[in-house]
């Protein structure tokens, strides 16, 4: 369960410098975890045995604090999605993961595009045109 949280949202609190701005309390939390993690894993790699690494003394304690320390980072993330969604109720209409996308990616027309389709009913393609700053040419599918 630690590992799987973990890699989860190791990409969101490492890889995303928005998530890291607008949650620098969690963002500070989750880089502890991730070091005591890959101590872990570390002190697991260098021990081949695999009843010596899982029963080393203090091990259960230590993934214990690890995931309740997960846990209030999916919590913090969960509560900050959920201030987006009540700025924009279309965004209820993604996934979270989804979500993290577009937010993380907001300065990106092109990258964003992808997930419009999932907000807007009737979307049938979208056309950017670059010149000082991305044009917009929305076509809509009027057959639906």
């Amino acid at each position: 369960e630690v590992q799987r949280t973990w890699s989860h949202l190791e990409s969101i609190f490492i890889g995303s410098a928005d998530i890291r701005k607008q949650l620098p309390d969690d963002s500070k939390r989750f880089v502890g975890i991730d070091f005591d993690f890959k101590e872990l894993m570390d002190a697991a790699v260098k021990t081949p045995n695999v009843i010596e690494a899982t029963c080393k003394p203090g091990l259960f304690a230590k993934l214990e604090d690890i995931q309740d320390r997960l846990s209030l980072c999916e919590k913090a993330l969960a509560e900050y999605l959920e201030t987006k969604r009540l700025a924009f109720p279309r965004f209820y209409f993604v996934s979270s993961a989804d979500l993290l996308d577009i937010l993380s990616k907001g300065n990106q027309p092109l990258l964003v595009a992808r997930h419009l389709s999932k907000l807007f009913d009737n979307l049938h393609k979208l056309e950017f045109e670059k010149r000082k700053k991305y044009r917009l040419r929305l076509c809509v599918d009027t057959t639906a």
